[in-house]
């Protein structure tokens, strides 16, 4: 019951119809409607008669605060990772590198995604993202790293209650904030 020449309102703003019918109207909701998050209600007034009023959902878009784990090391096995932020939708999907994963929907501030194994298999940084109905959120940084391996230590031996001295430590897939343990206690290192 539209008529021939209803006129539209959404949050209480009139918007001009760019084609209608009997049972449709369409109109073009600006950007600046839908900035805010919230609910805004869409009514048409047909004949002079305004109809009933539904809500229009703005959602606010996906966000990230935080991931859990945030690294991992090379050929490692397959886990789950956390995502924790905001503005997350049954529908929303985490994405490693722009690639969807496996997602569980927790709550609109946490989800779950499975990471499989095949996805470790180099070294780098991958970026962690949401897509929510077409909406990418803020990307949080995930390491994937390679195990270091010691190949060679020098001096191989000390004298029982001898002077402190300079380890040199020698291996592969060393990098820098690498830190050297004793027995277990980490030990002031610098990187070469």
């Amino acid at each position: 019951n539209f008529g021939s020449a209803p006129s539209v309102t959404v949050g209480g703003t009139p918007l001009t119809v760019t084609s209608h019918s009997a049972t449709q109207v369409q109109v073009i909701v600006p950007a600046s409607l839908v900035a805010i998050p919230g609910s805004l209600d869409v009514q048409v007034t047909a004949g002079g008669m305004p109809s009933n009023a539904l809500g229009l959902a703005i959602e606010a878009p996906p966000s990230i605060a935080s991931i859990n784990p945030t690294s991992a090391t090379v050929d490692g096995p397959a886990f789950t990772i956390a995502v924790d932020g905001a503005g997350f939708l049954p529908t929303s999907v985490v994405q490693w590198n722009g690639v969807a994963l496996s997602t569980n929907y927790r709550s609109s501030a946490l989800l779950q995604a499975s990471v499989p194994a095949t996805d470790l298999s180099g070294a780098g940084d991958v970026q962690v993202t949401v897509l929510t109905d077409g909406v990418t959120s803020n990307a949080q940084p995930f390491t994937i790293s390679t195990i270091p391996t010691l190949t060679q230590i020098s001096p191989l031996g000390a004298i029982v209650n001898s002077a402190g001295f300079l380890l040199t430590v020698s291996g592969g897939n060393l990098a820098e904030g690498d830190i050297v343990n004793w027995n277990g206690a980490p030990l002031t290192t610098s990187f070469a």
